[in-house]
């Protein structure tokens, strides 16, 4: 009678430590998600400052030739810089986006948003790539695994509906 307790006690605790890992795991996909929408709001932002420093050029009366602008790449680089300003692993975020991103695009932001959904997805399928290869001694542990792939391809349709939200809007007229 007295082992039985031990049982239950045990079966207890590995219903505590899935359900920690369970939580763990949703935490850092919702982490992730708002990372990427945080990146997406920042890059919205400084597209519409840079819109409204535009149209306020533009009423100015014609003066001296103005300095040369900076280049693209110098604006691209600077524009991703801040986007992976608040990411944890700001190399890797910059190193992506520089990558991913259309240099002779007519949007620069547009491009840069696209690249950061693309990214994101592609190391949404590294990471169900690399975890394919794990195998599991009992159901229980495959099931919850199994849990956690459905969450990875619930983010990756976050993003491709994101994707699409961008690709189906004109992001002039995108305001907050």
């Amino acid at each position: 009678m007295a082992f039985q307790d031990f049982d239950l006690i045990s079966q207890r605790r590995q219903e505590e430590r899935r359900r920690k890992k369970k939580k763990i795991i949703i935490a850092v996909t919702l982490s992730v998600l708002i990372l990427l929408i945080a990146g997406a709001a920042v890059a919205v932002v400084m597209y519409q400052n840079n819109q409204d420093v535009n149209t306020k050029e533009s009423h100015k009366t014609p003066g001296p030739p103005k300095p040369k602008a900076v280049s693209v790449s110098d604006k691209t680089e600077k524009v991703v810089r801040a986007v992976c300003a608040t990411t944890d692993y700001q190399k890797t975020c910059e190193d992506s986006l520089i990558k991913s991103v259309k240099p002779n695009s007519t949007s620069l932001h547009e491009s840069i948003l696209r690249a950061a959904f693309s990214a994101a997805s592609d190391e949404i399928d590294k990471a169900v790539k690399k975890a394919s290869d794990l195998k599991f001694d009992s159901p229980l542990k495959k099931k919850a695994f199994e849990d956690c792939l459905e969450l990875l391809e619930d983010a990756k349709e976050e993003l491709n509906s994101s994707t699409a939200f961008i690709d189906g809007k004109d992001m002039e007229n995108c305001r907050p």
